[in-house]
């Protein structure tokens, strides 16, 4: 199952890929979680599920698998909730523009287990796209409080 779209940015590139390669800075965007843990390499949270037939908390660990400098990010996510598993890989490319960055962003779910094989792949990627949508949108809540601070 593969969802992937594009985002733009008013950062430049080199800017944009410093926050969006740090697992720490990444997780410290989410709301309505518990950080575990949290370093530039690897973060870990947990949470309440996006699917409604999931109960309990999710528990998430992301991981920064590549850094290409200024250019491509790959990050795994590895999701355990009661009775499901999921791995996911998100791919970034970073590309230049005349105003900042445009992101292209792949989402692959290479493995499910439990709960989540027995959902409709339908379910499932609109689901997903729901949660990756949520997620830039706070990243860009976070990216629009930075530069609304002054620095000191």
């Amino acid at each position: 199952m593969d969802n992937h779209g594009e985002r733009r940015f008013r950062l430049p590139p080199s800017e944009l890929f410093a926050r969006l390669s740090n697992a720490q800075w990444l997780v410290s965007t989410l709301t309505q979680v518990q950080v575990l843990r949290a370093s530039p390499d690897e973060a870990a949270w947990s949470m309440r599920p996006a699917l409604a037939f999931m109960s309990g908390s999710i528990e998430n660990t992301l991981t920064i698998i590549e850094r290409q400098p200024v250019s491509t990010i790959r990050l795994h996510i590895h999701t355990k909730g009661i009775g499901a598993t999921a791995t996911a890989e998100i791919r970034l490319e970073l590309l230049p523009v005349e105003e900042g960055t445009l992101v292209h962003w792949t989402l692959t779910i290479p493995q499910m287990t439990g709960l989540l094989k027995l959902a409709p792949k339908g379910l499932l990627q609109a689901t997903a796209g729901k949660v990756v949508d949520e997620v830039w949108s706070h990243v860009e809540a976070a990216l629009s409080k930075e530069s609304a601070t002054p620095s000191q």
